[in-house]
């Protein structure tokens, strides 16, 4: 009756099963002065018992330690497998399979945790004596192993109602995502930041696919080594890595073991398994959602379904992300070239005026203009015009500093740019080499122009020369092609010369 009444106790006052099984162990083996107790529980998809709780050993021992189901894998094999009792009063004179737990054993009682009848684990008692159970006893040890079953029972409902609890709070902040974060990137990292605070996993990627659909990109992380991760991480879809193949096909892939993968992508330094899921809207697959750890098969059936929730409520912020993305695009960019246009380059040009009075640098403006523009377009028409257009802009975006230099379409055949940190003397350099570029390009229809040379004149003007206001510095600009344009055209004029 103490044994009962303290274990009964145990199941108010511990915070989970794997404490209040250790303690329980403990007492029946203290009280019952038994030489050995341990409670191993059944995993029924590897169909193989681990140590829970034991007493009379170091922990160590049983430490990732499985044993397998069977008539031929020891009492607790048996046991485990038949879901009925067995005792064995006489090791000595046990014939059959024994697997020993600890030395000096005499005897061995092992009882199946039933519920609804299937067996969730095993309760094994050894003895240093023999003939140590009697039927009391048995009857007495069958009780309380129906009480330990039910003690984790209710642990693993509370469990339950806690993963559900965890997945419904997350789900709601994620839905509050889709209509409060319209920033890709912000969304994506708060996103990864919700999964790994409400089920800790180890590491959290998102992949989403390139412009031509043939690869993903890695576009927010959080978890391990995040220092030593590549700047840029990009997979071809269907031949490299576990989240390449799933951007192919749509499906999730649960890899236990990724050095079995062949198209395995990583390091297994640190990564033993992986877990990715498609994020797709319809039949759209937008990209891979994907958890790793260090553990192998450390994810399950359960992952799966709370990643699949997730990646379908990710799919909808994403698209809704991107489509924002877009119209502000169209808002800021030049719909025929993707050059910025005239709105957002007075924003631009305020902001490195600002900037440069701060660090107390120069910048150039230069004002370009397609020399007889009009011409070719009344010659070969407006569509053909269009594809000059673009070709310059091609030849602008692959002439200038990607990511320092801004180019807009200030409206027609005239273009601007932006060039930080830029004194007359480089300015010109620049803008003589896009010249000459352009003079030098070889374009269909070129005998529409007069001269028989697609060609271009430049004016320059310097912030802190010339002016410190930026339209000043357009106006001024716009006046040094203007001379250009008068003196000649397909030449480089800066404001005073």
């Amino acid at each position: 009756m103490s044994v009962f009444s303290d274990i009964s106790s145990l199941g108010v006052s511990a915070l989970d099963v794997q404490s209040m099984m250790r303690e329980a162990v403990r007492l029946i083996r203290e009280k019952l002065q038994y030489l050995w107790v341990g409670l191993l529980l059944k995993d029924h998809k590897t169909q193989t018992l681990s140590v829970l709780a034991q007493a009379g050993l170091k922990e160590e021992r049983f430490k990732g330690v499985k044993f397998e189901v069977g008539k031929d894998t020891g009492i607790t094999g048996e046991v485990a497998l038949t879901g009925k009792y067995k005792c064995v009063n006489d090791l000595d004179e046990y014939v059959g399979p024994y697997v020993s737990f600890i030395d000096g054993a005499m005897s061995e009682l092992a009882i199946p945790l039933k519920k609804r009848g299937r067996v969730i684990g095993v309760l094994d008692i050894e003895s240093d004596k023999k003939n140590a159970f009697t039927s009391e006893d048995i009857s007495f040890l069958r009780t309380l192993t129906n009480q330990l079953t039910d003690a984790i029972e209710r642990f693993n409902l509370l469990a339950k109602l806690q993963d559900e609890l965890n997945i419904r709070t997350a789900l709601s902040q994620v839905s509050e995502l889709i209509s409060s974060i319209l920033d890709l990137d912000r969304l994506l990292r708060t996103v990864l930041n919700v999964l790994r605070d409400y089920f800790s996993y180890w590491s959290v990627s998102i992949f989403l696919k390139t412009k031509g659909g043939e690869e993903i990109e890695l576009k927010a992380f959080v978890g391990y080594g995040e220092e030593k991760r590549p700047p840029e991480v990009k997979l071809k879809v269907g031949k490299e890595g576990i989240t390449g193949i799933v951007a192919a096909t749509g499906k999730p892939l649960n890899i236990g073991d990724v050095s079995s993968f062949p198209l395995y992508v990583g390091n297994t330094e640190y990564v033993n398994s992986e877990l990715a899921i498609p994020i797709k809207k319809g039949k759209n697959i937008m990209g891979v959602l994907d958890v790793q750890s260090p553990e192998l098969n450390a994810f399950t059936d359960e992952d799966t379904k709370i990643l699949e929730l997730f990646s379908s409520q990710l799919a909808i912020a994403i698209d809704n992300a991107k489509l924002y993305e877009r119209m502000k695009n169209l808002a800021l960019t030049d719909g025929l070239t993707g050059l910025y246009n005239y709105r957002y380059l007075m924003e631009m040009g305020r902001r490195e005026k600002v900037r440069s009075e701060r660090y107390n640098h120069k910048f150039a403006v230069l004002m370009i203009d397609i020399d007889d523009f009009k011409k070719y377009n009344d010659y070969w028409g407006h569509p053909s015009g269009d594809v000059l257009l673009k070709e310059f802009t091609e030849l602008l975006r692959s002439t200038l500093r990607k990511g320092l230099d801004f180019i807009a379409r200030y409206g027609g055949e005239e273009f601007t740019v932006i060039l930080p940190e830029c004194d007359e003397a480089y300015a010109r350099q620049i803008a003589e080499r896009i010249r000459k570029k352009t003079e030098n390009l070889d374009i269909e229809g070129k005998e529409a122009f007069p001269s028989n040379k697609f060609t271009i004149s430049v004016g320059i003007s310097i912030f802190g020369v010339h002016g410190k206001s930026f339209q000043k510095l357009l106006r001024l600009a716009d006046k040094a092609l203007y001379k250009a344009k008068q003196t000649g055209k397909n030449k480089v004029v800066v404001y005073g010369e």
